[in-house]
């Protein structure tokens, strides 16, 4: 049971890089993306609509 404890990490190192890390980004750049796609990168939807 030790032996297969101890070749657990490497054989779910390359499942967790596919499907993990993926979702993970999405969560954390979600908004970001969102808040681009709405106002372009530097805000410049917004800055010139209020003048």
């Amino acid at each position: 049971a030790e032996k297969k404890a101890a070749a657990l990490p490497p054989k779910l190192t390359v499942p967790m890089i596919l499907f993990f890390l993926p979702v993970l980004f999405a969560i954390i750049l979600g908004p970001a993306g969102i808040q681009v796609s709405q106002r372009g990168i530097f805000g410049d939807q917004h800055s010139s609509s209020s003048k």
